[in-house]
C-alpha cells in the first residue's frame, strides 16, 4: 500500500479556509486598535479645545469694564471675528469658531472638521446648575463644547462670579440676594425673574444688597450650621 505524500483538495480548501479565518480575525484586532488610537487623539483634541476657551474666557473681565449689570457684545464687538476682540465673559455667549482659530482669529488648517461653542449665563448663586436667570446674579455659567463632524467629544462647565474682580478694583456692587438656611443650604430670595419670592422661611442672613455683605452671609450661615449640627 502506497504512503500519501500530499494533501488532498478538500484538505488544502480547509487550509485555506481556517487561514482566511484567522486573517480576518487579526485584521479586526487591528482594525480596532487603529479605530480606538484615532478616537484618544480626537478625544485629546477635543479636551484641549475646550480647555483653551475655558481658559479665555473665564481670564476676561466678568463684565464690560465700566458698566455694571451689561451682558452680551455690544459697540465695537458686535460682528467681531476673534477672542482678541472681545474682553469680558459674556461676550463669549453664542460664540462659535467653526474650523477654531487661533486667539487672534486666524482660522487653523489643522482643525478642519471640528467646532467650538460657547454658551454663558447668568445663574443663582444658590442653584448654579439650575435654570438661567434674567436678573444680575452676579454669577455665570460658561459652557464650552467641542465636536467633530458633528458629534460632541469634550464638553465643560465652569463659573464665574463678580466676587474676584469687585476685590480687584475695591468697588463692591449689588449681589443678587441668597439666603442661608441654618442647615447650611443655600436658597433664592428671588425668582427667575428677579422678583422676591414669597414663603421664603429659615433664612439666616435674608435679603443681601453688596457682595460682601453676600460672601459674609454664606460663610456665616454656613459656619451657623454646622456649629449647630457638631453641637448635637
Amino acid at each position: 500500500m502506497r504512503k500519501r505524500s500530499a494533501f488532498s483538495l478538500v484538505e488544502a480548501m480547509l487550509s485555506l479556509v481556517l487561514a482566511s479565518g484567522a486573517l480576518v480575525a487579526a485584521l479586526g484586532v487591528v482594525s480596532s486598535s487603529a479605530q480606538a488610537e484615532a478616537h484618544a487623539k480626537s478625544r485629546a483634541i477635543a479636551d484641549s479645545l475646550v480647555a483653551e476657551f475655558i481658559a479665555d474666557a473665564t481670564g476676561t473681565a466678568f463684565e464690560q469694564p465700566g458698566s455694571v449689570g451689561s451682558f452680551g457684545r455690544g459697540g465695537a464687538e458686535v460682528g467681531a471675528t476673534s477672542r482678541a476682540a472681545i474682553n469680558d465673559v459674556d461676550d463669549y455667549d453664542q460664540w462659535v469658531e467653526s474650523p477654531p482659530k487661533d486667539y487672534g482669529g486666524d482660522k487653523r488648517a489643522d482643525l478642519a472638521g471640528w467646532k467650538v461653542s460657547v454658551v454663558v449665563a447668568r445663574v443663582s448663586l444658590a442653584d448654579p446648575e439650575g435654570a438661567v436667570v434674567t436678573y444680575d446674579s452676579r454669577v455665570k455659567r460658561i459652557e464650552v463644547t467641542a465636536s467633530l463632524n458633528g458629534k460632541t467629544l469634550s464638553s465643560q462647565t465652569m463659573y464665574r462670579t463678580s466676587a474676584w474682580d469687585d476685590a480687584r478694583l475695591g468697588i463692591y456692587t449689588k449681589a443678587a440676594a441668597v439666603g442661608v438656611k441654618s442647615d447650611g443650604t443655600l436658597v433664592d430670595i428671588l425668582d427667575g425673574a428677579g422678583n422676591v419670592l414669597s414663603g421664603v422661611t429659615g433664612v439666616v442672613g435674608g435679603s443681601l444688597d453688596t457682595v460682601g455683605g453676600a460672601v459674609g452671609g454664606v460663610v456665616g450661615g454656613v459656619l451657623g450650621g454646622l456649629g449647630g449640627l457638631l453641637g448635637k
